[in-house]
């Protein structure tokens, strides 16, 4: 896209450029749309509200965020849209998911609905672990301003609740509204299924169903993936098939994450020809549709067709591998891994954090010193350090090779210990016969996680 030539003889007209620069975003134009910040620049023009937030839409839209924040410190003084523009921006592509909520904090902005959903996003994409007093807070705040019943604000909180481990908040905020749409159902149906909560989701699904006639929404391929994966925990085959059934009459157009979803529910379930023949009906198949079928059938005991499955599959990513390998240290075929694990990565694909927590505990290499130093090397120097799992099987590699120490060095080194980090401390400790140290890490544990 180029600039018409009299847009650069005359003038700028801030309701022109406004509307250009719009169309730039919308249409994912960079190029078009830095020549013409770059225009505004040669003409000393300092952006005002109105143009620096198109420009930050612009720069937001094509995952440009550090031209984008530069864009907000240079105005004078930013108002609403502004700002919410920059939030927006943040919540969606800062590798500190928690940028939005630190720069709000240190603002005397007055939020609106846009604001809060924002921060909302924000808090999200931070992922589990989060205190609930952050989502309360919001959620007082949206109160407080007016708009607490905002349809995309509450959905917001029903996930940011729901992410910091608080369902019952997170129900109270969805019992509470005075509209729901689709992706409302989906907030708490997939909270549910992911937190754990199986026997709720599928209820909360049945409810979704008796409401259809009335609200006119209707279950989507991310409501059938949730409610699936629940039924899978629960094996309960009847109530899938029944999902399936609710699908099949509301003309759901299945992508493929749906597809998956059956075919892993089926798998999942043991009905391994039932599923098999769904795969091969798949009119699209990609990595996860096979390593779910991998999967079922390595937990049912069938190595060899897994095996089989696996060399014939046109697609595999890292989880596909990590299925197989999984699956074979589940069935005792531990000799076959290391060997698994070197045509892997002659493949291009390097081992991830899951691949690790699945291999160092069982394979014999990672029980001597060697091993678990090379091991130590290749989690520091792809910045695997800080997972849970991770440094729970280092610390586990190091007890049974004899080094206490390294196996405390791991331990002391990890910021964000959980559960699993402090099991695996504390049966380090217990398998080298220092019971006090043992008991001692055990009382630390719990008031670890009393205070948080």
């Amino acid at each position: 896209m180029r600039l018409p030539a009299w847009l650069t003889a005359v003038p700028p007209d801030p309701r022109v450029y406004g509307d250009l620069i719009q169309r730039c975003a919308e249409a994912g134009h960079l190029a078009a749309g830095r020549q013409l910040h770059a225009r505004l620049a040669t003409l000393s023009v300092i952006p005002s509200n109105f143009l620096a937030s198109k420009l930050i839409s612009l720069y937001s839209r094509t995952g440009r965020l550090h031209d984008a924040r530069r864009v907000f410190d240079a105005i004078p003084q930013p108002n609403l849209f502004a700002w919410n523009a920059i939030l927006i921006a943040l919540s969606l592509h800062s590798p500190q998911p928690s940028a939005a909520l630190r720069l709000f904090a240190a603002s005397d902005v007055s939020p609106d609905e846009i604001t809060v959903s924002a921060l909302l996003k924000s808090l999200a994409a931070s992922g589990p672990g989060l205190s609930p007093l952050v989502a309360g807070e919001l959620h007082a705040l949206a109160f407080l301003r007016g708009f607490g019943a905002d349809l995309f604000v509450s959905n917001g909180l029903i996930t940011a609740y729901a992410n910091a481990g608080d369902m019952r908040s997170a129900r109270a905020v969805f019992d509470q509204m005075p509209r729901k749409d689709v992706v409302s159902w989906n907030s708490l149906i997939s909270a549910y299924a992911s937190g754990g909560w199986y026997a709720e989701c599928l209820e909360l699904f049945h409810e979704l169903v008796q409401a259809c006639a009335g609200s006119g929404v209707r279950p989507n391929s991310v409501t059938v993936t949730s409610v699936l994966h629940a039924c899978a925990q629960l094996k309960a085959v009847d109530f899938g098939a029944y999902v399936l059934r609710i699908a099949n009459e509301s003309g759901l157009d299945m992508d493929i994450a749906a597809w998956n979803s059956v075919v892993g529910f089926y798998a999942k379930c043991g009905r391994l020809h039932y599923a098999r023949q769904l795969l091969e009906r798949m009119p699209k198949k990609d990595a996860v549709s096979y390593s779910a079928m991998i999967t079922g059938y390595m937990n049912n005991g069938h190595v060899d067709e897994a095996m089989d499955l696996f060399r014939q599959a046109d697609a595999k990513g890292i989880n596909t591998w990590n299925a197989l390998i999984s699956g074979l240290i589940q069935n005792g075929r531990q000799s076959d891994v290391l060997g698994l694990l070197h045509e892997m990565m002659g493949a291009g694909i390097l081992p991830n954090t899951a691949t690790l927590s699945i291999i160092m505990p069982s394979a014999p290499l990672f029980s001597t010193l060697l091993g678990a130093k090379q091991a130590h090397g290749y989690v520091i120097r792809n910045d695997y350090d800080q997972s849970n799992n991770v440094v729970s099987a280092l610390i586990d590699a190091y007890s049974k090779a004899g080094f206490l120490d390294m196996a405390r060095k791991v331990f002391e080194l990890h910021e964000n210990r959980s559960t699993i980090a402090w099991t695996s401390i504390i049966s380090a400790v217990a398998a080298h016969g220092d019971v006090t140290e043992a008991l001692d890490c055990m009382c630390s544990c719990g008031q670890g996680n009393r205070s948080s």
